[in-house]
């Protein structure tokens, strides 16, 4: 595939991912956050997911002392601060506050982007590894 990576095409090659190395273990993707639905469908999905920054994919598997994991998948390239250290956008600032939020409820949360990082986080997280830190950062603060 010529170019970056979309979210969804990242999501499909996680899907083939998880069936080829991890079959059995289970996961969903939240795709409806970011697909482009009617305002109907808008609004029935906002009056029940009422909560900002939801993470684009669980996986509910206990590992070690996680009861489950999110992670929140980004196009390659992607960088969640400005160069004074701020949050890009008010986006960025919901969806980490949201992994903090999950985090404390004993989930274990990654900001991935691009495929390589997903399947990364996906493998420590699997393998009980946790050598990247929960909340991967290598989205440093400037």
């Amino acid at each position: 595939m010529k170019g970056k990576f979309t979210e969804y095409d990242i999501y499909v090659a996680v899907a083939k991912f998880m069936a080829w190395k991890h079959r059995g273990v289970p996961y969903r993707f939240d795709y409806l956050a970011g697909a482009k639905i009617n305002i109907g469908t808008a609004q029935k999905n906002a009056a029940i997911n009422t909560m900002r920054g939801w993470p684009d994919l669980f996986i509910a598997k206990p590992v070690g002392k996680w009861s489950g994991c999110f992670i929140e998948i980004k196009q390659g390239g992607y960088k969640p601060f400005k160069r004074d250290g701020s949050y890009k956008d008010q986006h960025a600032k919901e969806q980490a506050e949201m992994l903090q939020k999950l985090i404390s409820q004993n989930y274990c949360c990654y900001l991935a982007a691009g495929l390589e990082n997903v399947v990364a986080c996906i493998d420590d997280y699997l393998k009980g590894a946790n050598k990247l830190n929960p909340l991967q950062i290598e989205f440093k603060r400037p």
